[in-house]
């Protein structure tokens, strides 16, 4: 498993969510949000390659930080509970006959200047 397999299984993931795609309706973005996009909508990356043999050659186990913008503090936290559903010790196929499960650990919610709310949502795989 490397973490771009991992990248690519959370993003499929996250768009074939029917829970999660009624309240975002495909604003999921990898990295960079186009300007003017309506809220709310999910931005997400890696937070950092660890150095673990166990994940891959490179030592990549692909962490997601998952960052979910709104208009209000319910909204994120009812998108959060989405992103919890299509991840959490879900098994997500990987290339070849792999998977991985993760688990989703919400971070925290705070006031946005820009949005009204944000949350911070941590996918955090595992290799069977």
């Amino acid at each position: 498993m490397n973490a771009r397999d991992v990248h690519l299984a959370v993003d499929a993931a996250l768009m074939a969510h029917a829970g999660l795609q009624a309240l975002v309706g495909g604003r999921i973005f990898s990295e960079v949000v186009p300007e003017k996009t309506p809220l709310p909508y999910i931005r997400y990356g890696s937070s950092g390659e660890l150095n673990n043999p166990r994940f891959g050659r490179d030592g990549s186990r692909g962490d997601k930080v998952i960052d979910v913008f709104g208009t209000h503090k319910d909204q994120v936290l009812q998108v959060a509970d989405q992103i919890h559903a299509a991840l959490h010790r879900v098994r997500l196929p990987l290339p070849g006959d792999g998977w991985c499960v993760g688990v989703v650990e919400l971070t925290g919610t705070v006031p946005d200047e820009v949005t009204g709310a944000h949350a911070v949502v941590r996918y955090l795989p595992r290799v069977p």
